[in-house]
């Protein structure tokens, strides 16, 4: 289930989080971590990942992942075929990583963190809406440059800051 600790859906799926310079493909491995398929190959069209940095899996059963290279994030069923956009280009500047946390009963958001200074975004899950925005360090003016997320079993989002901001 999103935003629960030790279940992050993607590798329940053969999913696991790689990420290699350069090559911006999302790709499929099984169970005992031998490679399986490419996912999603890279690319510039709309199917394709150009800069690929974070995914998560849905509770509509699509995989989400962040484009960098567009500024998007898009969305993909378990075949790899691409489903649209949740966001086109109006993604945090450099989205990194992409979390859904659950905020009630069967009611979502989905956070974009941003490299750049661009902080935490949170947008409702069904239409896309941004609710809500976490822009600086708190207690400062600082912005917030943010990398990893991850939701513990309380419900309770952890930021990793990068840069000059290299703090939880």
């Amino acid at each position: 289930q999103p935003g629960k600790a030790g279940t992050d859906g993607y590798s329940d799926l053969g999913f696991k989080k790689v990420y290699a310079s350069g090559l911006s493909t999302i790709n499929r491995y099984n169970a005992d971590g031998s490679f399986d398929s490419f996912f999603v190959p890279a690319g510039l069209g709309d199917e394709n990942i150009t800069v690929a940095s974070g995914l998560t899996y849905g509770p509509d059963g699509l995989i989400y992942i962040n484009d960098q290279g567009a500024n998007s994030v898009k969305k993909f069923d378990l075949s790899g075929n691409f489903q649209g956009y949740f966001l086109n280009g109006t993604a945090p500047d450099t989205p990194e990583e992409v979390v859904i946390g659950q905020d009630g009963i069967n009611d979502y958001s989905l956070y974009v963190s941003s490299l750049t200074g661009d902080g935490v975004k949170r947008y409702d899950f069904e239409t896309g809406a941004l609710i809500d925005h976490i822009a600086f360090i708190p207690g400062t003016t600082t912005p917030l440059s943010a990398a990893l997320m991850e939701f513990d079993q309380d419900g309770n989002l952890y930021i990793g800051g990068v840069f000059s901001t290299s703090q939880v």
